[in-house]
Order: C-alpha cells, then structure tokens, then sequence
C-alpha cells in the first residue's frame, strides 16, 4: 500500500481519518526520521530539529520487528525507484540490528546494499553497526584443514517466558563454500 503525504498528514493532525493502515510499532523508525529529517513543529519554538529539516521523507516498512532480508532488499529497490522517478539522491537508514550472516560482505543483502550504493548514482545507505556492541555473542576463528577446533558456549541465566516456543537459544555457523566441515553439538 502506498500512502500519499496528504493521506499521512491527515492522521498525525489530531484528528485522524483512519486512511493509513501502518504504524511504527516499535517507534525506533520514528526516532530515526525525526533526528534525520524532523522539521522541529512538535514544538512551538521549533528548536529541536534533524540533521536535514527540509528532506522529503518516504517510509517503507520492511518489517515488523523481524526484518526478512528479502524484505528489507525490496525496500531498497522501492527507494531505488523513488530516487529515479524524482530525479533525486536519496538516502536509505537501516537500522535494524539484525545478528544473521557471515559479518564479511557476502550475504545476498550486504551485495543488494552494495549494488544500491554504486558509485555516482546518488544513493547512501546508513547502515547500523554495533547495536549489541556490548554483548560477547560473537566469535571468529580459523580451523585449519583435516584439524579439529573446540568451541564452548556459555549460555547465561535467564527467566523462561511463557507460552509456547519463547526460549530460543540460536547458534549459527559459516564457512567458506565448498569446504567440507562436520559440526558436533553436545
């Protein structure tokens, strides 16, 4: 669904019209595009505004909370085509703070962020690092060929949720194409 910015100014004015069917549910998009591009009229001093008060915003929501990277990758050639049929730069935050891949530019997403980017074509993508900068839940190593490497994993104390399948413990694993690697999980 597209929205038109008449269509979203009607539901922020105070009196919405229930035409727009998406909401942030998080608010972190939010946030993001008010220090980006806010215009400061929350407030009548207009003193706090973003890095760029006079940017045309478009949101496209990739996600829920859990961002698939094919989702995330059509997100990107919305704002592609946006960019093109404007005539104008543009400039793609994400932000989300994902775990998955290898970390080394060879996910299907890191080379559609890549091509998004090329050289000379007016396109940035500002993309989050270290949102669990803080957390030891990455390690690296080098196994080397026909050798064997122990890895122990401590997994810390917490408290079980209730329901079905909330307490998920997520070990993920990656190597070099074509290597022939056993894992052994005790």
């Amino acid at each position: 669904i597209e929205y038109t910015k008449t269509q979203i100014e009607n539901e922020i004015d105070g009196t919405p019209a229930g035409a727009v069917l998406q909401t942030d549910s998080n608010g972190h998009g939010t946030e993001v595009t008010g220090a980006a591009a806010g215009n400061g009229a929350s407030e009548t001093s207009r003193r706090y505004r973003g890095m760029a008060p006079k940017a045309d915003i478009v949101v496209v929501k990739a996600g829920d909370g859990s961002f698939t990277d094919e989702r995330v990758k059509d997100a990107l050639t919305y704002a592609q085509k946006i960019s093109i049929t404007e005539s104008k730069p543009v400039v793609v935050n994400l932000s989300l703070g994902g775990q998955s891949n290898a970390h080394d530019g060879t996910s299907t997403l890191d080379e559609a962020v890549d091509s998004f980017t090329a050289s000379g074509n007016g396109r940035v993508a500002v993309v989050a690092a270290g949102n669990a900068g803080n957390e030891s839940i990455h390690v690296t190593g080098t196994v080397g060929t026909s050798s064997t490497e122990d890895l122990t994993i401590t997994v810390p104390s917490y408290s079980p949720i209730t329901g079905d399948v909330n307490d998920v413990f997520q070990l993920e694993l990656w190597w070099n194409n074509g290597d022939n690697t056993t894992v052994t999980l005790v």
